[in-house]
């Protein structure tokens, strides 16, 4: 059994357990397995919707898979709650890039 194996079982063992499953979550991240990892985050973000850096986090996730309008979308929910993110107003400057919205994507990084 893997560590990804051990935190799974204890995330079910303790599904209320946000430190635990953002945890699980960066692990997936880590391993490259992208679609557990916006699972576990999906979760999370419904579990703490007021999470910046979840929103942050899930994100990052979305625009590994090339889902740039959702990584936008919760890039915006964060910045609104935490406007001084800079990792997230760079990673919003690339997610416009990729969106072909030079003029917004120009704007967060200054």
């Amino acid at each position: 059994m893997d560590e990804l194996d051990i935190l799974k079982e204890a995330a079910k063992l303790s599904p209320e357990n946000v430190p635990l499953r953002r945890h699980l979550a960066a692990q997936f991240w880590k391993a490259g397995r992208l679609d557990e990892a916006n699972a576990e985050l999906t979760d999370l973000v419904r579990m703490a919707p007021g999470d910046a850096t979840l929103l942050f986090e899930w994100s990052r996730v979305l625009n590994a898979q090339g889902r740039y309008e959702e990584a936008a979308a919760r890039l915006v929910e964060s910045l609104k709650l935490n406007s001084q993110n800079a990792p997230a107003h760079l990673l919003m400057a690339r997610v416009l890039m990729a969106l072909r919205q030079r003029e917004k994507a120009a704007r967060h990084y200054y």
